[in-house]
């Protein structure tokens, strides 16, 4: 397979391709945080009448290491890191973010006695990025704590760089097709699956955490060594 050949076909998984692992479809949502999915109770995520996913507020904001107290005369839920506090009204379509309202689509409710909130206005407020695949039904908070850099390796040849902001943005660099010298991509969904980290990009998958960090397409495997 010769260079071009080969970056050709990563760029179209990049940018086009859509699939989802064996095994792993999903009928209701889920939700990761950095890859780890929230351990749930007796409350789960839905989809609600205006296609957003509401999710249940503590069991996930916990999950992000914040603090969740509930004011049940103001019927109002508050989040917390210690810097920022994120006041969830039930029955409002607003939040306000140390003291400024933010206008959102949909709004909290109670459901079954626990408190849903719409999961991205919320999780953006402390820097999260939020990622929905629908193929997986996966929400995905991302919040890294470093950048990710690899030399990109196929068959004994270098073919470019991969590398991976704090948000699960990742950038491919390729040495040998100047069309496609730099590819921008975001992350469709990111968890953990046999210890490994796993963020997809479209067709892309790429692999981090385990042994060997790679990508992953329908057919082929670039191996991923640090830069």
């Amino acid at each position: 397979m010769t260079k071009r050949i080969l970056v050709t076909l990563i760029c179209t998984f990049v940018l086009m391709g859509c699939f989802t692992i064996p095994g792993f479809a999903a009928t209701n949502p889920d939700v990761t945080v950095n890859g780890t999915f929230v351990n749930w109770t007796d409350a789960r995520p839905y989809i609600d009448g205006n296609n957003r996913t509401m999710v249940p507020l503590r069991a996930s904001m916990e999950a992000c290491g914040l603090t969740v107290t509930w004011d049940g005369e103001k019927r109002e839920a508050a989040v917390t890191n210690g810097y920022t506090i994120v006041k969830v009204p039930i029955d409002k379509r607003v939040i306000t973010i140390n003291g400024k309202n933010k206008n959102i689509d949909t709004n909290a409710v109670i459901k079954q006695g626990r408190t849903y909130l719409p999961i991205r206005a919320v999780a953006e407020a402390f820097g999260y990025s939020v990622c929905w695949s629908d193929s997986d039904k996966l929400v995905s908070l991302i919040k890294l704590d470093r950048y990710y850099d690899y030399y990109m390796e196929y068959s004994g040849i270098w073919i470019g760089r991969f590398s991976m902001d704090l948000a699960g943005n990742g950038n491919v660099r390729f040495y040998y097709t100047p069309e496609f010298d730099l590819v921008n991509v975001k992350p469709t969904s990111m968890f953990k699956y046999n210890n490994e980290t796993i963020i997809k990009y479209n067709g892309l998958l790429v692999m981090i955490g385990g042994v060997n960090p790679r990508m992953v397409t329908d057919d082929m495997i670039v191996y991923l060594e640090n830069y």
